[in-house]
């Protein structure tokens, strides 16, 4: 512990009290004196600075130079002041102590020595103290001496706490005689303290003298003995205990443990363990026997093993917890081997802590022991053995783990299974599949999942062949394993068996690892998917069903070729699958057949399926704008029930583009759904302008009773022109390393917004309209396609200008941006950036009429959007511009 640690430990309680008092008996400096300015004091300091330092005298006489100026501040009543000469002073007092200023030290500490006498105000005096208590040493022994008998309780213990924090022999002297001096118990507490705080060694003999004393006294000659440490002191510890009263008796007995373990850190280890035997010996309290305990295991590693043994077999609970957690932190490879030997020996209940200690150590080579008690007639203790093998087990148990596992219906089974799953490495996955091989049913099947619990790939092939070939039991456990072993290659044969499954739980069983396999481990869903159609020839209709319900995880041409055949079969249950299957679609191809089933099925039921069927595809990024809005109209004017149009109204809802509003609009005066379509009305108003979101607006005020709906209308009737306008982007396309920045995806010398675009891995996408940032125009491309890192994307609006004219266009982007402007190249700038406004200029040319502006932005990383607006030549707005997410 450095000085100033050990400073602030012994000073902890004292400072305050310390203080409080000085300022209570503080007197008010002379009138006369004047407060010390910033500008005096650092005058004073400079002053100091230039003065010669060169030896003890001339130290002497520049710091009592500086002192005597700072001395009226360091005392006056106001704090400022006060604190001001105080801070400048420690800063000094603390600087002479550096390395190799040995003589400024000592004149700092000879200034300061002059004026602790009574003649000083004590709030100074005491603040004087304290510096002493940081650079003393022997050479202000003396002085300091004489005063912790002082009158003044503050500077007494000020002189105290410098005596204690006192480096020097001379101190801990000066220390010693006057604990000897000391009549009173306060005096003898406050010098017994002083010499634990310096760890005095000296101090052991006469402080162990004072454990008869009386109690109070006696305590912290006990705490000062445990702080000191030692052998002296701990065997000093042990000796008082026998004539001790029971508070004392306590108190000794924490320190002798104290003691020893600082004994210990030492590596005294001999030391250290005679205490704590004695006090194992001793038959104390348990807590103590357990800190007794604990000790001889540190010291003495498996010599201490007969009596952690007798604390584990003990009928105290405390200790024989601690026993058995003992056992487990014992370091070394012989301790395990010494912990092994003992387990024939011990009592059930001890052999099942022991067994646990041994797993929780990972030691492999208690294995033969631990294995011996696993066919124990004691049901815990082969229990705890069972369980233990799951982690210090090898592969030549997987043979008895199995056998239990599978015929074992006890929780002998289940601990069993449990370890048979756990076994380490793979070398047990090697064993369990040999065993395979030779096992009976039963076993096999309990190794199937066994296998499947332990994600051991290299087994598929072998349960492929069990879910072919075996019985009952195990074909169903080796498709099961096979859902989670297997990957697309087995595709084809679980569709095989499912097909030729003999009852309902085969038949889901191999749908439920089929669906495992399509929607995790399928790379070439359309391969999968034509198994799954090949399977349909031959299938019985439980069959068909499964395999329909399992087209939805790969998708594809052909698969939804069968199904829209299947909705003509002559099985009711066959076609109500398909139907049901196409309803939940994960492509848009379904939607024209979904559309016509609707207009087609006399059942209302699968009418209501196939347009929410329709509702639910057109989100899709597929899908254009226009075409999302076309097939909500469709189900609009297809719907035979209220809640069918809720539904595509509410689709309707999300879709900003002024064909949206005008498919809205006639519901206003439907009587059932004009409130949620004023509700639909005012989404799509709320992202849009113009004459027509105006007369919607209107409308939907004069015909919905709904307070919140017509407010919000409200609010958009009477908002300001939008300032920002909406947009058609498409993608994200790929920019592998930046290719995608000069790459044309297509749509770079004619944009057709009515067109599908093909992605990576031949996923399609469709222009979409977004609405940017009410407040600063930007186009977070982020929040609209989940791709975090190399992307490109394309966005674009339609301007109308009234004239023929020039402009200035402006934008920015994160990262990369090029802008067309009527099909001509203005902007292209292949950064990695922020999007800032301002970044990007080109001068441009409107044409009359409608004009359509490109922009390309590429995404390395992190955030993906753009800012884009026209200035007028000279940058300023220009407000006679139309905008428009479409050319009109």
């Amino acid at each position: 512990m450095n000085r100033k640690t050990r400073r602030r430990t012994f000073g902890k309680n004292w400072r305050m009290l310390v203080l409080g008092a000085a300022l209570l008996n503080a007197p008010l400096l002379l009138s006369t004196a004047r407060a010390q300015s910033d500008a005096d004091i650092a005058a004073w300091k400079t002053e100091f600075q230039n003065a010669p330092k060169t030896n003890v005298a001339s130290a002497r006489t520049a710091y009592a130079a500086l002192l005597d100026k700072l001395l009226p501040g360091m005392a006056n009543a106001d704090y400022d002041t006060r604190y001001r000469a105080q801070d400048a002073w420690e800063k000094i007092a603390l600087n002479s102590a550096r390395p190799g200023a040995e003589s400024e030290r000592a004149g700092a500490v000879q200034a300061m020595l002059a004026k602790i006498g009574a003649d000083t105000p004590p709030i100074a005096r005491e603040w004087l103290l304290k510096q002493l208590e940081s650079i003393g040493r022997a050479d202000a022994v003396p002085a300091l001496t004489p005063l912790i008998n002082d009158a003044d309780m503050v500077i007494r213990n000020r002189a105290l706490r410098g005596l204690a924090a006192n480096s020097s022999p001379e101190a801990e002297t000066a220390l010693l005689n006057a604990l000897q001096r000391a009549t009173t118990p306060e005096t003898r507490i406050a010098f017994i303290n002083a010499l634990a705080y310096r760890r005095s060694e000296a101090a052991v003999a006469p402080i162990s003298a004072l454990l008869t004393a009386d109690e109070a006294v006696a305590m912290a000659a006990a705490d000062a003995l445990g702080n000191i440490g030692g052998t002296t002191a701990a065997r000093s510890l042990g000796a008082a205990r026998a004539a001790a009263s029971p508070k004392l008796k306590i108190a000794l007995l924490n320190n002798s443990i104290k003691a020893a373990d600082s004994l210990a850190a030492a590596k005294k280890d001999a030391g250290a363990a005679a205490v704590y035997q004695e006090i194992w010996n001793s038959q104390e309290a348990p807590r103590f026997r357990v800190a007794a305990l604990r000790g001889l295991a540190m010291t003495r590693g498996v010599e201490a093993l007969p009596m952690v043994f007798q604390a584990l077999g003990g009928d105290d609970a405390f200790l024989s917890t601690t026993a058995g957690r003992l056992l487990v932190d014992l370091p070394g490879a012989e301790s395990g081997k010494a912990i092994a030997r003992q387990l024939p020996g011990l009592q059930p209940a001890a052999q099942v802590s022991v067994i646990q200690a041994l797993a929780e150590r990972r030691d492999l080579a208690s294995r033969p022991a631990v294995l011996a008690l696993a066919s124990s007639a004691d049901q815990n203790v082969k229990l705890a053995a069972l369980r233990a093998l799951g982690v210090i087990g090898d592969a030549s148990d997987t043979t008895m783990l199995a056998q239990l596992a599978a015929t074992d219906k006890t929780p002998v089974g289940a601990a069993a299974r449990s370890s048979l799953d756990r076994l380490p490495g793979e070398p047990a996955n090697m064993a369990m599949v040999k065993l395979f091989m030779t096992a009976t049913p039963e076993v096999r099947a309990e190794l199937a999942r066994s296998l499947a619990a332990r994600r051991a790939s290299s087994a598929a092939t072998s349960m492929l062949a069990s879910a072919e070939t075996g019985n009952a039991t195990e074909r169903l456990e080796a498709i099961k394993a096979l859902g989670v072993l297997g990957d697309e290659k087995v595709v084809p044969n679980l569709v095989k068996l499912l097909v030729k499954s003999p009852n309902d739980g085969h038949r889901d069983a191999a749908r439920d690892a089929l669906k495992d396999i399509l929607d995790n481990r399928t790379q070439d869903k359309t391969i999968a998917g034509n198994a799954l159609v090949a399977g349909l020839n031959g299938a019985d209709p439980a069959s068909k069903r499964a395999l329909f319900t399992l087209m939805k995880s790969t998708g594809g041409e052909q698969t939804l070729a069968s199904l829209l055949a299947a909705t003509k079969d002559a099985n009711p249950d066959v076609q109500d699958a398909a139907i049901r299957t196409l309803a939940q679609w994960p492509e848009g191809g379904a939607v024209p057949i979904l559309s016509n089933l609707a207009t087609t099925t006399p059942n209302l039921a699968y009418h209501t399926l196939a347009l929410g069927g329709v509702v639910r595809l057109s989100a899709q990024p597929a899908f254009s704008t226009d075409e999302r809005v076309k097939m909500l109209q469709s189900v609009l004017t297809t719907a035979k029930r209220p809640d069918e149009k809720r539904a595509a109204l509410n689709a309707l809802a999300k879709v900003v583009d002024p064909d949206a509003l005008a498919a809205v609009r006639p519901l206003l005066d439907s009587a059932d759904l004009k409130e949620e379509a004023a509700l639909a009305a005012v989404s799509i108003g709320k992202s849009m302008g113009g004459d027509d979101v105006k007369a919607v607006m209107q409308q939907v005020i004069a015909t919905s009773k709904n307070a919140d709906t017509v407010k919000a209308a409200t609010e958009v009737l009477n908002r300001p022109i939008p300032t920002v306008h909406l947009w058609q982007i498409v993608g994200p396309f790929p920019n592998a390393d930046g290719s995608g920045f000069d790459k044309d995806f297509g749509l770079e010398r004619t944009v057709d917004l009515k067109k599908a675009y093909t992605l990576e891995g031949n996923k399609k996408a469709s222009f979409k309209t977004v609405t940017p940032n009410a407040e600063t125009g930007y186009v977070n491309l982020l929040e609209q396609y989940d791709v975090k890192e190399n992307a490109a994307a394309y966005g674009v609006i339609y301007v109308k200008s009234p004239t023929a004219r020039p402009a200035h266009l402006t934008g920015g982007s994160d990262d990369g941006m090029k802008a067309w402007v009527n099909g001509k190249r203005v902007v292209s700038n292949n950064a990695a950036r922020a999007a800032n406004p301002n970044d990007e200029h080109a001068d441009i040319q409107l044409k009359e009429g409608w004009n359509e502006i490109l922009v390309k932005i590429t995404q390395g990383s992190g955030d993906w959007g753009f800012y884009l607006d026209l200035q007028t030549p000279d940058k300023k707005p220009m407000t006679d511009l139309q905008w428009s997410a479409r050319p009109n």
